[in-house]
């Protein structure tokens, strides 16, 4: 969009649109309060900003009703933590944290109030579910004081106050478009959500916005009211996923007839669901994936959402959208499930000559979180031409080439990064994560920098012990995160590295008593999940203890009944016990959900 910040944009609408005959000769005006540069990391919607001077970046979260920052962010940028009352608590889909306070003596959001520099801006302290590279959460008390529009696609979070548009369509843009419009419940300054009413399968349900979730998620609750279970057939299962608290929800993926939002039908939506609870009765979270394929603008005033369908999946339904892992030979580590999409025309795309390269870059970033390489690389290499000495074009096209399965084009452009911007952290860790096959000092040499740049994130460490289970690297995996448990003894991530840890010496058949201790440990500390029963339970295989591992699988089974490879490893259990056909038929079963289940048991040293 032309017009920038502070600006005044005046929007001729139809007359139809005017509210009276009064007021058919007022234009309906939009005066533009901000308009904030907005980079996907995944389906994560990032902001730029700074705390007292120093770089920042923030998830935009329509979905948090206070802006958060994480520990890690507060120690980084040297803040002073002060307490809460006892009875302040937030509620996340990981279950109930505990916050802090502090105080940002000089803060500011790119592209927010004309690039103003606010003083003593109060911020809630706690979480550290989020990789490095996010500081922490933008919420409702700052992106909610106006009308918002979110063009995630392009790039954009722009803020709006309205004039003499009572009762006008404020989705300006849509010209020759099919328009949803919803109406969002009445909100407080404790619950500031937007939360309206849709329909699954013709049932009402209560539907949140909330751009902070990187995907949309279903409540078993609400599937369960239109007969759907996670134990049905065709219902697939899809890991785990983390939110503010250290409980991991359980996924699942089933196929539900209808979704209608606001007029906007999708049939045969594929849908992710688990066991979550947001304390206010919501059944459905719109996510970022939903943000991405949508533009969207919230009318403040008249409380109603209007959104366009922007093309292709509405929903990201990639098993683990978490971890956002890649393999050592680039490839995306779960395969892209095709969704249903609504029946309407996609909006077309701004032409690239009227970019500018961090435009072309966002909408890069953009379409590479909705799985549309092809289009991204096409932004990327025009913003590179456009500025190649912006060290952030080569980086954002690096990610894609690595995404999209080029690893060698990928390496280059990170090294091309480096060479204009040495102490650029993410192009390290890339660079590292695709060398260690091919040159192990270097990438090491990549990774110690990286760290040696930013020595107290905490989150570097347990990136790089991904990176080398990954490769194939086992035992410095586990050496990385021994260290890293060494440093981090009351971090909430904890439960999740001590599973990690007892997982890789499980698969190693290494130290089993240690690994046992630290299963053992990460469910005392709350990590009652599938994942971790199943690390277990494999320990208990390897150690003989036959009985036990199959009480464990059982446990990891009745929280994900479709899992193959604690069904195999139920088998497996089941036929050491002497109960052969019992084990067949679970072996049967794993290997029909999943036929590369045996070759990976095989691989580890366990068969039937």
């Amino acid at each position: 969009m032309s017009c920038r910040i502070w600006g005044v944009l005046v929007l001729a609408l139809l007359s139809a649109l005017t509210a009276t005959a009064a007021d058919k000769e007022k234009k309906c005006t939009l005066q533009q309060m901000g308009e904030l540069p907005v980079t996907m990391s995944g389906t994560r919607p990032l902001i730029a900003g700074t705390i007292n001077g120093q770089p920042a970046r923030f998830l935009a979260d329509s979905g948090a009703f206070f802006s958060m920052l994480t520990p890690d962010a507060a120690e980084k940028h040297g803040l002073k933590l002060g307490s809460l009352p006892p009875n302040i608590r937030v509620l996340g889909t990981g279950g109930v944290e505990r916050m802090q306070l502090t105080k940002v003596q000089k803060f500011s959001l790119a592209g927010y109030a004309g690039g103003r520099t606010f003083e003593n801006v109060d911020f809630l302290v706690g979480g550290n579910r989020f990789s490095g590279e996010i500081d922490g959460i933008i919420g409702q008390n700052l992106i909610g004081q106006a009308d918002t529009e979110y063009d995630l696609a392009n790039g954009f979070l722009r803020l709006f106050r309205a004039q003499d548009c009572k009762g006008a369509l404020l989705a300006y843009w849509s010209a020759g478009q099919s328009v949803a419009a919803m109406e969002y419940e009445p909100t407080t300054l404790r619950q500031p959500h937007f939360v309206a009413t849709a329909r699954l399968n013709g049932k009402k349900i209560r539907v949140m916005f909330d751009s902070g979730a990187s995907v949309s998620f279903l409540t078993l609750d609400a599937a369960a009211r239109v007969g759907i279970e996670p134990e049905d057939e065709g219902v697939q299962a899809a890991g785990l996923s983390h939110g503010i608290g250290r409980k991991a929800t359980e996924n699942f993926i089933a196929r539900f007839d209808s979704l209608d939002l606001g007029g906007e039908v999708i049939r045969n939506a594929r849908l992710r669901m688990g066991d979550i609870h947001s304390g206010d009765g919501v059944d459905m979270l719109l996510g970022a994936d939903f943000f991405l394929s949508h533009r969207i603008y919230v009318d403040s005033k008249l409380r109603k959402i209007y959104f366009t369908y922007n093309g292709g999946p509405v929903f990201d339904l990639r098993r683990k959208p978490q971890l956002a892992a890649m393999t050592a030979e680039g490839a995306p580590s779960d395969a892209a499930d095709e969704t249903p999409v609504p029946a309407s025309e996609p909006a077309s795309a701004a032409a690239a000559s009227a970019l500018s390269a961090a435009d072309l870059r966002r909408r890069g970033a953009a379409s590479a979180a909705r799985r549309d390489y092809a289009a991204a690389i096409v932004d990327l290499d025009a913003a590179v031409r456009l500025d190649p000495a912006d060290a952030e074009n080569w980086y954002q096209r690096g990610v894609v080439l690595w995404q999209s399965g080029k690893p060698l084009q990928a390496v280059d452009d990170f090294t091309q990064t480096l060479s204009l911007q040495p102490d650029h952290i993410a192009a390290l860790m890339a660079r590292g994560t695709l060398r260690l096959q091919s040159d192990g000092s270097a990438a090491r040499a990549d990774f110690d920098k990286a760290v040696s740049l930013a020595p107290d994130d905490a989150a570097l460490s347990l990136q790089i012990a991904r990176a080398l289970d990954g490769a194939g690297k086992r035992q410095e995996a586990i050496a990385a995160l021994d260290a890293w448990v060494a440093r981090h003894p009351k971090d909430d991530r904890l439960p999740g590295v001590l599973n990690q840890r007892c997982w890789l010496r499980a698969m190693e058949d290494l130290e089993l008593p240690l690994a046992l201790a630290d299963c053992d440990a990460a469910i005392k500390q709350g990590a009652r999940n599938s994942a971790t029963y199943d690390s277990r339970a494999l320990v208990h295989l390897r150690m003989g203890n036959y009985a036990r591992s199959l009480d464990d699988y059982e446990r990891a089974l009745k929280l994900q009944p479709k899992e193959a490879w604690s069904l195999y490893g139920r088998g497996l259990a089941r036929i050491r016990l002497g109960r052969k056909e019992q084990g067949d038929a679970d072996i049967e079963a794993a290997t029909a959900i999943d036929a590369s289940v045996a070759r990976r048991y095989i691989e580890a040293g366990l068969s039937p």
